[in-house]
């Protein structure tokens, strides 16, 4: 192949040169891209601020949580629980992370658990 045994670890000088060149065309694309995203996230704060969130899948802050207490009655955890997956579900629009729930789930015959 006519590929030197030394150096242990070689670059061609070739090659070297092309990843710099493309090193240095990242770095100008990238310093673009964040510009035109620094714009946009001023001009649009509660988008941004839902783009940088969700996919960290972190809660909004200001998640209305339902509230269960003695005037609310008995509630059966399954029940609370699609309740507060429904609330987030709400607030968490279009996230593949949080769907709305249906807790009336058909019961698998014990054969095909």
């Amino acid at each position: 192949m006519g590929w030197p045994v030394e150096p242990a670890f070689l670059v061609p000088d070739d090659v070297q040169a092309y990843f710099s060149e493309r090193k240095a065309a990242g770095a100008k694309a990238h310093a673009k891209w964040d510009g035109v995203y620094t714009d946009w996230k001023r001009a649009n704060a509660d988008l941004a601020k839902t783009v940088r969130t969700r996919p960290r899948r972190q809660m909004p802050d200001d998640l209305p949580w339902p509230v269960f207490n003695a005037d609310n009655g008995s509630v059966a955890s399954r029940d609370a629980g699609g309740t507060v997956m429904n609330a987030i579900a709400k607030r968490c629009r279009n996230s593949s992370a949080v769907r709305p729930t249906s807790i009336r789930r058909p019961r698998l015959p014990q054969r095909l658990r």
